[in-house]
């Protein structure tokens, strides 16, 4: 996906004088290649969506976790989600990510959003483990909102 096809915003909080930053970052992408660039819902075709949440240590990006969804559209609509992803990076040591299986579904008129949804579960050897909820959803013009929280 190119960068002119993938606007990205970006959301820090900063903690501990700096030493600790939480990043949101979502994205989405347009795969139809004849939709014009001031109108992307004018077009049908496939588009995906997606949002990362990193945590920084000391300048050091960590953790980041994220989820997406694929999902094709009709004008105005959202007709079809052809599926979410998700995925992680974790460079802290004695951690481990898993995820549950993906649910996928179109909300209901008037939103008619395609959205995925997953539950991160993070085990840290010998503490215990902690499990967020993340979800994403988009409609026909792209990305609309996603957030991770603790469950």
């Amino acid at each position: 996906m190119d960068a002119a096809n993938s606007p990205a915003t970006t959301q820090r909080n900063v903690m501990a004088d700096g030493d600790i930053v939480i990043t949101k970052e979502t994205s989405n992408s347009s795969t139809s290649s004849n939709s014009p660039a001031n109108s992307p819902s004018a077009v049908a075709g496939d588009k995906s969506a997606w949002q990362s949440v990193s945590d920084t240590l000391f300048g050091i990006k960590v953790t980041t976790v994220t989820l997406g969804v694929n999902y094709q559209v009709s004008g105005s609509r959202v007709i079809a989600v052809h599926g979410g992803w998700a995925g992680h990076t974790n460079f802290v040591p004695a951690t481990s990510f898993e995820y549950s299986p993906i649910r996928n579904w179109i909300s209901a008129d008037p939103g008619n959003n395609a959205h995925s949804e997953t539950v991160w579960t993070g085990k840290f050897t010998g503490v215990g483990a902690w499990s967020c909820r993340q979800r994403v959803w988009a409609d026909q013009d792209g990305f609309k909102d996603g957030y991770l929280k603790r469950i």
